[in-house]
């Protein structure tokens, strides 16, 4: 396996903005004042899933499936 370092391109306005404040309020995420600093290029990490119920035509057992990238190399997956 190789590791591929490239970013995947991801089109933002695929995604609904939603406003959260109503429900959460006007909150900060509570960040150590001891943190590092981050340095390095930023890191991307996506996770694929899906699942169906009898899928399987010859036993009519469900099958379940999830890919884990980071950036644009698979990192883990299941496939049942």
């Amino acid at each position: 396996m190789v590791f591929d370092p490239s970013y995947p391109e991801i089109n933002q306005e695929h995604f609904q903005e939603y406003d959260w404040t109503r429900f959460y309020g006007d909150v900060e995420e509570a960040i150590p004042t001891d943190a590092p600093t981050p340095g390095g290029k930023e890191v991307d990490i996506r996770m694929w899933v899906d699942a169906d119920h009898a899928g399987d035509k010859s036993n009519r057992r469900s099958r379940t499936a999830y890919f884990i990238y980071i950036n644009s190399a698979p990192i883990a997956w299941l496939l049942e």
